[in-house]
């Protein structure tokens, strides 16, 4: 992402950042009350089975996902994060990619160059 110039923040459900798989500390710059995805071109859900489970029932994330949705924007997710998707009546197309790997991340951040899923747009907005 930063050999593309992307800017990437950290988006979790508490404030206080996140820990990865390896047991490293990440800072957030915001939490999901307070970040809504209209802060964002583009969005990756990439979350742990646990936090899956903690992000199911969390109004506030679910929000977080459906407004990326209907602003047109990508969403990036990872398996874990499919549940979420289906909570949040998000239907899968071209903008909402699957990311197992380095090489999915890179072609979704380059899918991101597009700006937004201009024909989304048309589809979910009348006016």
């Amino acid at each position: 992402a930063t050999d593309e110039g992307v800017t990437v923040e950290l988006v979790p459900l508490k404030i206080g950042g996140v820990t990865d798989s390896g047991g490293n500390p990440h800072p957030a710059q915001h939490n999901v009350n307070r970040g809504p995805s209209k802060l964002y071109d583009a969005v990756a859900i990439l979350v742990s089975a646990e936090g899956a489970k903690l992000l199911a029932n969390e109004a506030t994330a679910l929000d977080f996902i459906g407004d990326a949705f209907a602003h047109a924007k990508f969403i990036a997710y990872a398996q874990n994060a499919k549940p979420l998707l289906d909570k949040a009546g998000i239907a899968l197309d071209d903008g909402v990619v699957p990311v197992t790997g380095a090489q999915d991340a890179a072609a979704f951040i380059e899918r991101c160059r597009q700006l937004r899923l201009w024909p989304r747009e048309a589809l979910l907005h009348a006016v």
